[in-house]
């Protein structure tokens, strides 16, 4: 199925059986995009591109973390 016709049919089909891959630049992306119809995928795949942890170590260390490893 082409993308556009995978976009048709994610608008208007209750369940999609055929396997979808998306891919998310930052955890969380593949949710606000598409989220809505995470529960009509019944085959799919989710690849993130990062695990989420920014390289500035503020966040780690707020969430009382030693590095950022530790936060991803």
């Amino acid at each position: 199925m082409s993308p556009d016709g995978l976009l048709r049919h994610l608008a208007t089909a209750p369940v999609v059986e055929q396997p979808v891959a998306v891919v998310a630049a930052h955890p969380d992306d593949e949710t606000l995009g598409l989220g809505a119809r995470f529960s009509h995928l019944r085959r799919l795949t989710l690849i993130h591109v990062t695990d989420g942890s920014p390289f500035d170590r503020s966040d780690a260390q707020r969430a009382g973390l030693p590095t950022r490893e530790a936060y991803a």
